[in-house]
């Protein structure tokens, strides 16, 4: 085998290979623009045409934000915040 045949050999398997992966299927993306007149790339979930950024009856799911309730290893409280159920910020939790 010579150099333009191992050549042309890899690029056919790369062609393939590209195109398997294109006839997968898509997701839907938001149909708006934008603040620069380009279309967004953002994924919308099912049955809906805008993201979350744009929908305007989004309703994120905000969480409290709490004091840490663990201890330091000088034995003071933590002044962390956290949103996590434990109520411990990510350096106490395991």
């Amino acid at each position: 085998m010579n150099r333009k045949q191992f050549i042309g050999g890899a690029l056919a398997i790369l062609v393939s290979s590209t195109l398997s992966f294109s006839q997968t299927k898509d997701k839907e993306t938001c149909t708006a623009t934008t603040k620069k007149e380009v279309k967004c790339k953002n994924t919308v979930k099912d049955g809906e045409n805008l993201c979350y950024l744009h929908n305007p009856n989004h309703v994120s799911e905000d969480k409290e934000s709490v004091v840490c309730s663990g201890t330091t290893k000088a034995g003071n409280k933590c002044k962390s915040k956290t949103k996590d159920l434990s109520g411990k910020c990510h350096h106490h939790r395991k």
